[in-house]
């Protein structure tokens, strides 16, 4: 799979306030009928959700950007070609 690079020659970067990183529960939990729980793993390694924000000058940018980012997700999808 060829590597995704962020256009920043012409977009601009996200801003570095409120950035971070919070890691998600690799944990399903189902509550049963009989009152019980069932826990299983998700995930095999543990993944994070980024917390970003963008400010764009024109709303051409944003459009740019949002073209952008539904390919590159669309391209990395599995099974997608």
């Amino acid at each position: 799979m060829a590597d995704i690079f962020y256009p920043d020659e012409y977009l601009p970067m996200p801003l570095m306030d409120g950035y971070g990183f919070k890691p998600i529960s690799p944990l399903l939990r189902t509550e049963m009928t009989s009152g019980r729980a069932q826990q299983r793993r998700r995930y095999t390694s543990t993944p994070t959700q980024a917390s970003v924000k963008w400010i764009f000058k024109t709303d051409a940018l944003a459009q740019v950007f949002e073209a952008f980012s539904g390919m590159r997700l669309k391209m990395a999808s599995p099974g997608s070609i």
